[in-house]
């Protein structure tokens, strides 16, 4: 089990993945939002977007939706860099169409699934 002062510094990246652009949010490691921004799909972009991160603190993982097709080059980028990237599928709309498609909330459910559900301290404190 890792403890707070193991994390300390720690964010987690997520990204929802799109032709032009991709969403990336930064959660801690008790799953709160920190930061949000949009990248190009270029590897300028995505280099970009790994200083960004991790300007704001150690980078071990991040939560890509998509890696397989918009998300292919940037799991490449990660991967080089040392980050893991856990693979997030799209999540279902049912219940929630009336609100709209939202990339940050998208990027943020993707980091939310890279914490894994033992690693979400924040939840019930």
């Amino acid at each position: 089990m890792l403890t707070i002062s193991c994390l300390e510094g720690e964010v987690i990246l997520g990204v929802d993945t799109h032709r032009d652009t991709h969403a990336a949010v930064l959660i801690d490691p008790l799953g709160r939002l920190l930061a949000t921004e949009t990248f190009a799909t270029t590897r300028r972009g995505h280099r970009a977007m790994i200083a960004w991160a991790q300007l704001r603190g150690s980078v071990r993982r991040a939560g890509v939706e998509g890696t397989g097709s918009f998300g292919a080059g940037l799991t490449r980028a990660l991967r080089l860099e040392g980050i893991e990237v856990i693979e997030v599928t799209r999540a279902t709309r049912v219940g929630g169409r009336h609100r709209g498609k939202n990339d940050t909330r998208d990027a943020e459910a993707a980091a939310q699934r890279a914490l894994g559900p033992g690693d979400r301290r924040a939840q019930g404190a």
